[in-house]
């Protein structure tokens, strides 16, 4: 996959979230390699790892940076069994799909907020 392919996937990923109604998204990609140079080699270790994140998030525009409902969202990653870059942005494009929309996990949020008493809103920092 050269870089414009790249580009493209990941675009098409933030196409799919904004379709589902969140208002912004990071998308992350990473790859790491862990080498062990003075020891035996081990494939626990001597290996690249790839992992694929999505934060989505719903903000406020009425209220720019007020927080203070709680910051309501999406958090997902996936990194154990990734082999390549490829299959990390496919693990992207999949997430992307599983995501409910923003409508539908803000009213989860709300509902599950509304069950707290005022001191376990205070206690876990959320209005």
């Amino acid at each position: 996959m050269d870089a414009k392919e790249l580009n493209d996937r990941l675009v098409a990923v933030g196409e799919k979230i904004k379709a589902k109604g969140w208002k912004g998204a990071s998308i992350d990609l990473s790859a790491s390699y862990l080498g062990i140079f003075d020891r035996k080699q081990n494939p626990a270790f001597d290996v690249p790892r790839y992992c694929a994140t999505i934060r989505a998030t719903v903000y406020h525009s009425a209220r720019p940076g007020d927080w203070s409902d709680g910051l309501q969202g999406f958090n997902a990653s996936i990194g154990s069994d990734i082999k390549n870059i490829d299959d990390a942005v496919s693990e992207l494009e999949k997430l992307a799909d599983q995501m409910p929309l923003m409508s539908e996990e803000s009213a989860r949020i709300k509902a599950a907020k509304a069950k707290l008493t005022d001191s376990e809103k205070q206690l876990l920092g959320v209005r």
